[in-house]
């Protein structure tokens, strides 16, 4: 049996994302809860980041957004600072920025945004998830905050370093 924990640890976080695919939020936590141990137990910092993101999704949709920045804080520290995997950091921040847009911060949420739609990294699936996320809270936008954010790349100038490292995420 310890000879399959990284199986197992995979399959429970597969789990857990489809049961959050399909609206089961409490399986869907117990199952990511699960495989983020075994992949602590394990060492492995993808799966560790990619858990956390999933986890800090999970937060949001229920609203629990204390949780949801806290998982997704440890998800930037790992993806950013240990394994340096680009498409996981966007789709975090990406759900970070719901966060700080229900806590009133929309200078930061389209900071965040605006990065995560316009970095070449940012893959469809995160893509989606930001649209989906503007059109739940575009009411609480200025409307000249959705026009920068789908604007060309040329015309934002914050790179993915200089907003993250702004988050000071080596004291968190």
């Amino acid at each position: 049996m310890a000879d399959h924990v990284g199986g197992q640890a995979v399959c429970l976080g597969n789990l857990g994302y489809l049961h959050y695919q399909l609206g089961d939020y409490g399986p869907a936590q117990t199952y990511l809860e699960k495989g983020l141990t075994l992949r602590r137990e394990i060492g492995y910092p993808r799966g560790i980041a990619l858990t956390l993101t999933y986890l800090g999704h999970l937060a949001n949709v229920i609203e629990d957004y204390q949780s949801s920045q806290r998982y997704y804080y440890e998800s930037l520290k790992i993806t950013t600072l240990t394994i340096q995997a680009m498409p996981v950091a966007l789709d975090t921040l990406g759900g970070l920025a719901l966060c700080f847009i229900a806590a009133g911060n929309t200078d930061q949420s389209l900071k965040l945004l605006t990065l995560v739609f316009q970095h070449p990294a940012t893959t469809m699936a995160t893509k989606k998830r930001a649209t989906q996320l503007l059109t739940t809270w575009q009411a609480d936008l200025p409307s000249e905050s959705l026009a920068i954010i789908q604007s060309p790349l040329k015309s934002y100038t914050q790179t993915f370093e200089s907003i993250v490292s702004a988050m000071n995420l080596s004291t968190i």
